[in-house]
């Protein structure tokens, strides 16, 4: 019989403990598990968003069952009843509706794990001439009671005999100007933005020490950079998984969630800035510099992620006609933002191009300067979006083609980002068909990565396990092809072998997703490439971007036809293009200009509404292509017998 205390509702909480961490929290009861464990930094994945359709936030209820609501809907068509049997629930999907004590275990295969993370790329050499300067002046010391001249008016006239047209001086600088300069005897140095406004003023002579901070504000990741402004050098840097993930790994189920409410909006916004304030710590720390030091800022990002970072609202970037909120750069104050540098110092957003094509591409085309050369190259940046781009300096353009979530792990049985485990090259013996592999951290395999999947399918194709059309070979015999019901999957590692004692394979629906995936990206290439009149021969070169352009096999790629048909060597791996064009704003208000020319001139084509994209999608459905007379042409190219 319930307590006195319970029936007036005092005592309606529970303890919940995560294991293996042993964290125990007590909660109130309604609270979903999913929720309790984010707020307690455990590591579990959530990629759609908690809508319970991706089967990845499993948990196995240790004790407690009985206190949670009975599993949906959704988890009942996800687990089978042996999983349900055994304690396996969603997290998502799983409500404390009763007090007393739970016991969770997060199991490996739902950690997100530790996430390989691309922080460096391309970087062409430019002439450094920041926003932010330092200048020392020396200022008219008041002498008596006839000079009466405000500090303010004599720090103004000491920097326009420098040759400063500053103009005004930022509450923060105002506020410290008294005591600087008499601390500093009437020598101070001014930070200076624009030549324009006074950030800031240190006493006596600071100028050797003039810092900035470029910030990669990715889907996945954040990257950071700390500049020495006087220099250009690069003193540290930072990244670390985006902690949106835990809100969802792709870019709508964070639009859908900001968009239930104002207070998870803002929640969202509040993530990605702890995120960045612990970039600008963790490179501080690294090269002994104060964030109060820092006075500059600049960021770079998808659309979505450029929106939700300054708390602009994202939803209507997913929505027909997809509008950007805001197409030029803009600048604010870091304070505003709650970011933790020197509260005077200015953030600089690089200008997005369209709803699906954002700042991270701008400073994809600065990093690898397609906008400055005769020549006609293309620059693909692979994500569930794959951005591409293709000119030169005399015309741009731009498409976002609808790659998916494949090559990210997701919509494949044993998919996974690239993270600890995640099996990530594959190789394949054409005479008895033996797989071998590697793996993220050289450990016990977890799943599949998005180069992994690449790698299986060309591999599967090059040896005959799979057919043009991604059919299994029913002729092949090995014990590795195997049909469950009606799918037919191949074993790529055997459970003794794997971290969660289950095979992992690679399933006839695995491939059909990265069928569609390759297609997107290949017809998106492909139109450009008509549209303007072009074939694939003219590219000179092909730049491709990114952590997951980075890993994937060059050769695997053209096996299954996902980029345009050049020879290897125009092809360029350039990593961290984002970050790199962030950099560069940074230390050069050229390039900042430079960008908002690029975002302005840059022409967007729609592929949803060109009449070619359907045809020019259904042919590279095959594999390379359905198209005859590019199939031995590719084979060739990359050494199919």
């Amino acid at each position: 019989m319930p307590s006195s205390k319970e029936r007036s509702g005092e005592n309606r909480h529970a303890d919940i403990t995560f294991q293996p961490e042993g964290r125990r929290l007590e909660i109130k009861v309604g609270s979903n598990i999913i929720d309790v464990a984010r707020h307690a930094g455990i590591d579990i994945q959530a990629p759609c968003g908690d809508l319970g359709l991706c089967g990845r936030c499993r948990a196995v209820l240790k004790s407690g069952g009985a206190l949670l609501n009975p599993p949906t809907e959704a988890e009942t068509g996800i687990l089978t009843p042996t999983e349900l049997n055994e304690g396996y629930r969603l997290a998502c999907q799983c409500v404390v509706s009763k007090p007393g004590s739970i016991v969770v275990t997060v199991p490996p295969e739902s950690r997100i794990g530790q996430q390989r993370i691309i922080v460096q790329g391309v970087m062409p050499s430019f002439k450094v001439s920041p926003m932010v300067i330092k200048t020392l002046v020396r200022l008219k010391k008041s002498q008596d009671l006839e000079d009466i001249d405000a500090d303010s008016n004599r720090l103004i006239s000491a920097l326009k005999a420098h040759g400063y047209a500053a103009s005004s001086i930022s509450l923060e600088a105002m506020r410290r100007l008294p005591e600087v300069l008499r601390e500093g005897d009437w020598v101070v140095t001014a930070v200076l933005w624009g030549g324009r406004e006074v950030l800031s003023l240190e006493p006596r002579d600071t100028q050797e020490r003039s810092f900035g901070f470029a910030v990669d504000v990715g889907t996945t990741k954040l990257a950071g950079f700390l500049i020495d402004l006087k220099t250009g050098e690069l003193l540290a840097t930072a990244s670390l998984p985006n902690p949106q993930i835990s809100f969802g790994e792709d870019l709508i189920s964070r639009v859908t969630y900001w968009s239930e409410s104002e207070g998870k909006g803002r929640e969202l916004q509040q993530v990605v800035i702890e995120g960045v304030n612990k970039l600008i710590k963790d490179a501080c720390k690294d090269a002994g510099v104060s964030p109060s030091e820092i006075y500059d800022l600049t960021v770079a990002g998808n659309t979505a992620m450029h929106h939700i970072f300054f708390g602009i609202s994202p939803q209507y970037v997913a929505l027909s006609p997809f509008p950007v909120a805001v197409k030029t750069s803009f600048d604010v104050k870091a304070k505003d933002l709650k970011v933790e540098a020197n509260p005077a110092a200015y953030i600089h957003a690089l200008p997005p191009i369209a709803g699906f094509v954002g700042a991270d591409t701008v400073a994809g085309i600065l990093a690898t300067e397609i906008y400055k050369t005769e020549e006609t190259s293309m620059l693909i940046d692979i994500g569930t979006n794959a951005e591409i781009v293709i000119g030169n300096k005399d015309n741009l353009t731009c498409c976002s083609s609808p790659a998916g979530p494949a090559f990210e792990g997701r919509h494949i049985k044993h998919g996974t980002r690239a993270s600890t485990g995640a099996i990530e090259t594959i190789w394949i013996d054409p005479e008895d068909y033996s797989v071998g592999y590697k793996t993220v951290d050289d450990s016990k395999p977890r799943g599949i990565c998005g180069s992994g999947i690449i790698d299986a399918v060309a591999q599967m194709f090059k040896t005959g396990i799979i057919g043009r059309t991604g059919r299994f070979n029913k002729s092949i015999n090995t014990p590795g092809v195997r049909t469950s019901g009606r799918e037919t999957e191949f074993v790529i590692a055997w459970q003794k072998e794997t971290e969660g004692q289950k095979d992992i394979t690679i399933t006839s629906r695995d491939i059909q997703e990265v069928l569609l995936a390759k297609a997107a990206i290949y017809s998106g290439a492909s139109i450009l490439l008509k549209r303007l009149n072009l074939k694939h021969k003219d590219l000179r070169r092909l730049y491709i971007a990114g952590a997951f352009g980075t890993y994937v096999d060059l050769t695997s790629s053209l096996i299954i036809g996902m980029y345009p048909e050049i020879p290897v060597s125009r092809a360029q791996f350039v990593g961290n293009t984002s970050g790199s064009g962030a950099r560069m704003a940074l230390l050069s208000s050229e390039m900042r200009t430079i960008a908002d020319k690029i975002a302005a001139g840059t022409k967007y084509l729609e592929l949803a509404a060109d009449p070619l994209f359907e045809k020019e999608f259904t042919k590279a459905l095959w594999l390379p292509h359905r198209e005859e007379e590019r199939f031995p042409t590719v084979m060739t190219m990359v050494g199919k017998h």
